[in-house]
């Protein structure tokens, strides 16, 4: 997926916006320390910004987990890291509010 949107010019200037559906996510899938290496990647390989990274329904052991995984982002990606709560319809909501809808 990288490597197609890296050839598109407008996404090479906007960047992409990751989102995640965490619903039934276990703590064994929880790696902070690789989520760091894939978005270092966008300093030292890859053609495109992230935006920012939209996590839907993140499971309690997050909250755990959130500050060890926010240290390891740095301070640009900690700022666009977004979490999205509750029914389909709260989380649609929410994720409309940063121009991301169904239709998109």
């Amino acid at each position: 997926m990288f490597h197609l949107a890296g050839e598109d010019r407008a996404v090479q200037e906007l960047g992409i916006v990751l989102l995640r559906n965490m619903r039934n996510s276990a703590i064994s899938n929880a790696d902070p320390w690789l989520a760091r290496e894939i978005f270092s990647l966008e300093e030292t390989c890859l053609p495109i910004k992230f935006r920012s990274l939209h996590l839907c329904n993140p499971p309690t052991f997050f909250t755990i987990i959130a500050p060890m995984l926010k240290f390891a982002f740095g301070k640009k990606m900690r700022a666009r890291l977004m979490t999205h709560h509750g029914t389909e319809q709260d989380v649609m909501q929410s994720l409309s509010g940063f121009g991301l809808s169904k239709e998109r």
